[in-house]
């Protein structure tokens, strides 16, 4: 297991700070990587969602905005997180943390929502628990007319008429909980080595076994008609329907495992020396879609089938969400001969797709713990069975017989609100503040203010246009017209702000220093504008203000991988920073305005549908505000909580569970003590005071500096 050492010198001092090299998990290979992240990716959406969303929109016509946004938005945004990963060789918090101290409780932020989404997702995994035993029974019991809605929706959930009506628990939902949450204590609780082997059994399994239903299902009749139906038919009208393009983007954050932490943390286990990132972000993103294009075939050709049984149009047959794997496709599968081994087969192959992305969600937020000073105290497996053991108790509200609905709730406004936000804060930090301070030191901050308000006003108001106004040719041309105007005019501002503070300083006998881009022995008293001193100052304003910050991550992504300049690497920087925000700003505010309108999502209560947003936004985005705003307050109350509670603690979990005790000798005890009181003396804002000193082998400057590997 080799040791990480990336040196950064800080913005504010220019010191390069002492560092206390720690060693990290690391994957036993790229393979194992690979299979971890692709699993990661690929998860029970790929087999229900994608192949619906293809057949809702016009068949094929789908996939034109599902490539566009796959290669706009989702490739560079994952490429973006296996990047920090790789850079800060760290978790969430510690990434965001080595970008501005101030920013660690937004990668906190980002894995609490990963754990909340795995305490609903692991309910649809317990449905799969139930089927996979039931259809060891005799006879299927959703055998016969009607049979497969009553025993989803009366056998397995018990479903209540309401949201509202919450009054039992749904004791096989329960049970088949229990035993998932079991199974992701065991895959994870040696952290990389025992979840790599899960992997590397779980994510080429379904992938085969799809494969043999695919190999039976196209020999049906009507199985030509279900394959037309999901990817034959091109309505390239739909393309006018602003929803397909929302659903396209929506679909491919979430099924790239983007902005959960989940790509950030497994890029950090990596070989901080490897140089296969950019080939290994193709090969993950590509490989989802094509097993998401790869189970539609599936999907559809025994619902082709089954359309044809039932003397029915394949368009009478098909449903969309839980409904599709649960109900119809069980149903699908009855009019195939074995229909108890192929029923078998794809309930293992639901369960085997979900479970790796339960496991990476898993993943995301222990590896946020254990990059803390608190949890660097503990060892893998305790963490675990702390989270595992809360998240159980945590999806017991998705057991009881109002549990569906609260799946169908959580999982919109996660997808159309919180990941994409968290994506949003992810660009913006790397984009727009990272170094911060440093360039504006070098630009002058009049001028990279100039440049950044001017943005945001245009970015706002292109979203106000095209939400207002609708997605007419008028309207998206007067938005692009805003946008650029605003982006551009600030753009001459800050230029012109930049260039006159910079004559400024160069005159002389005035006294004051040269450009920090322009070298003191390269200007002679009598050099002229217009000159070689003329052309470093635009230079460096380029660097300083235009591309900023995120220019500075992307030299230090390319040291790391031993990357040359190049097209690539600029359209990536353009992409993150000014592309991304507008586009995800504008999913918000889309999927916004049509809640609104509806009168809410889904017909729930609009009392429960603000009580649910509300507390699931303070839960996830209140420890990135706390220390936003209370950086030292927040660490100090903390660190004098975590141990007292520790020294509470220490001997009652010795007692009990010793080999869950972690590091506990005095000591180590000690040495804590003397890491926070360190950084409450030294005045370290955020949680970098004790964690670069405790746990952060990079040592991150306070301010964000640039790091070299």
């Amino acid at each position: 297991m080799m040791t990480s050492r990336i040196s950064e010198v800080s913005s504010d001092t220019g010191e390069v700070p002492t560092e206390e090299p720690q060693k990290r998990e690391r994957w036993s290979g790229r393979v194992t990587f690979l299979l971890a992240a692709i699993g990661s990716a690929v998860g029970t959406g790929n087999l229900w969602r994608f192949p619906y969303l293809n057949f809702k929109y016009g068949g094929g016509a789908f996939m034109l905005p599902y490539a566009i946004c796959l290669f706009s938005l989702g490739i560079p945004l994952l490429l973006l997180e296996l990047g920090m990963g790789q850079v800060f060789q760290g978790g969430q918090a510690k990434a965001m943390d080595c970008i501005h101290p101030r920013l660690r409780g937004f990668g906190l932020s980002t894995g609490i929502a990963a754990f909340a989404i795995a305490t609903y997702y692991n309910a649809i995994l317990s449905w799969t628990v139930v089927y996979f035993f039931s259809t060891l029974s005799a006879e299927l019991p959703w055998k016969g007319e009607d049979m497969a809605e009553r025993f989803f929706y009366q056998d397995v959930l018990e479903r209540s008429d309401s949201i509202s009506q919450v009054t039992k628990l749904a004791w096989k939902v329960e049970n088949a909980m229990a035993l998932v949450w079991y199974f992701l204590y065991l895959a994870t609780r040696r952290g990389v080595k025992s979840a790599g082997w899960v992997v590397s059994v779980t994510m080429p399994l379904p992938l085969v076994l799809l494969l043999v239903i695919l190999l039976h299902g196209i020999t049906k009749p009507g199985a030509g008609a279900g394959i037309h139906a999901y990817i034959g038919h091109w309505d390239l009208s739909a393309l006018n329907d602003p929803q397909m393009w929302q659903d396209a983007a929506g679909q491919v954050v979430l099924s790239l495992s983007c902005a959960q932490g989940t790509m950030v943390a497994y890029s950090s286990w990596n070989d901080a020396r490897s140089t296969t990132l950019v080939a290994d972000n193709y090969i993950i993103a590509c490989s989802n879609s094509a097993v998401s294009i790869f189970a539609g075939f599936a999907v559809y050709s025994v619902l082709g089938h089954m359309a044809h049984v039932q003397g029915k149009a394949v368009t009478e047959v098909v449903a969309s969400g839980p409904g599709l794997a649960f109900v119809t496709y069980p149903r699908g599968l009855l009019g195939l001969p074995g229909a108890h081994l192929f029923s078998l087969l794809f309930f293992v192959i639901l369960f085997t797709l979900g479970v790796d992305s339960a496991i990476s969600m898993l993943e995301a937020f222990s590896c946020v713990v254990k990059d803390s000073p608190l949890g660097a105290r503990f060892s893998m497996d305790a963490i675990m069975a702390a989270m595992c053991l809360a998240g159980f108790f945590a999806s017991l509200l998705y057991c009881t017989d109002a549990g569906y609905y609260y799946v169908d709730l959580m999982d919109h406004y996660m997808i159309a609100y919180l990941l994409l936000a968290i994506a949003l804060v992810e660009c913006v930090s790397v984009g727009w503040i990272y170094r911060l301070r440093h360039n504006a030191a070098r630009a002058g901050a009049a001028a990279l203010l100039v440049h950044l308000f001017s943005y945001l006003l245009g970015a706002l108001l292109f979203v106000a246009l095209l939400v207002g106004r609708g997605s007419g040719a008028g309207a998206c041309a007067a938005a692009v017209a805003a946008l650029l105007g605003m982006a551009g005019g600030g753009l001459v501002a800050s230029r012109a702000l930049y260039l006159r503070g910079a004559r400024q300083r160069s005159a002389v006998g005035a006294g004051g220093d040269p450009p920090a881009g322009v070298a003191a022995g390269e200007q002679s008293a009598g050099e002229q504008p217009g000159g070689t001193m003329e052309t470093r100052m635009q230079d460096e304003w380029w660097d300083a203000v235009v591309v900023g910050g995120m220019n500075d991550f992307v030299r230090e992504l390319r040291h790391c991988l031993h990357a040359d300049e190049g097209l690539f690497w600029t359209a990536f920087t353009v992409n993150i920073k000014y592309v991304q925000p507008v586009a995800l700003l504008l999913l918000i505010a889309l999927g916004l305005q049509k809640d609104i309108q509806g009168g809410g999502y889904g017909g729930y209560s609009t009392q429960i549908q603000a009580t649910t947003v509300a507390t699931l936004f303070t839960v996830v985005f209140s420890s990135g505000v706390l220390v936003a705003i209370f950086p030292q307050l927040t660490v100090t109350a903390i660190a004098a909580l975590g141990q007292h509670t520790w020294d509470r603690a220490t001997s009652w979990i010795a007692h009990c569970w010793p080999m869950w005790g972690g590091q506990r000798s005095s000591d180590r005890q000690s040495e804590y003590r003397v890491h926070v009181d360190d950084a409450h003396e030294s005045g370290r804002s955020g949680v970098s005071g004790i964690a670069a000193k405790l746990v952060d082998s990079r040592g991150c400057g306070s301010s964000g500096g640039s790091g070299r590997c």
